[in-house]
């Protein structure tokens, strides 16, 4: 019994880390996905020109800070599992 419980855990173990792994990398693409999205939007701010009203360049900067915010915890917490690029 002891060792079907030791072949268990690293079974479960080994899962974990898996779905732990992928986790990482989809909160990492599209982390990714949205740093030229904020990047832009401060263009947008600096551009006198721009014709797009502030409060529309706010709206997206917050909402892309918020996705970036629920993406946060996903990133540092799988740190360990392997290397990150």
């Amino acid at each position: 019994t002891s060792r079907k419980q030791i072949q268990s855990d690293k079974e479960a173990s080994h899962t974990l880390h898996t779905i732990q792994s992928g986790l990482s990398t989809m909160a990492n693409e599209l982390n990714h996905a949205l740093a030229p999205i904020l990047f832009d939007t401060e263009n947008l701010r600096d551009t006198a020109t721009s014709e797009i009203p502030k409060e529309t360049i706010n709206r997206i900067e917050n909402s892309v800070q918020k996705a970036r915010n629920v993406l946060r915890p996903f990133l540092v917490s799988t740190q360990g599992i392997g290397p990150r690029f």
